[in-house]
């Protein structure tokens, strides 16, 4: 019966339903005020832009894990 989690920080509590939704609200707790920096030259990657590129290599891994049943994952993720 949903919810299935309960996310709490600090006094403020939350209810998840799902899997995908508790990925979701972790992944963007982790790239808050985090900043990615590829190269001394080029700007940091942060905010939403670093949260997208998070879910997209989150959505590959899955795609991976999903793909390695049929194909050898070693040669998946040389694919990356």
């Amino acid at each position: 019966q949903p919810p299935l989690y309960k996310i709490k920080k600090g006094k403020q509590e939350q209810y998840v339903k799902d899997d995908s939704q508790l990925n979701a609200m972790l992944l963007q707790g982790a790239v808050d005020k985090a900043q990615l920096f590829v190269n001394p030259d080029a700007p940091a990657l942060g905010g939403p832009g670093l949260e997208n590129l998070a879910t997209q290599f989150m959505a590959v891994l899955a795609d991976i894990r999903r793909l390695s049943r049929r194909f050898d994952s070693g040669f998946l993720e040389k694919m990356i």
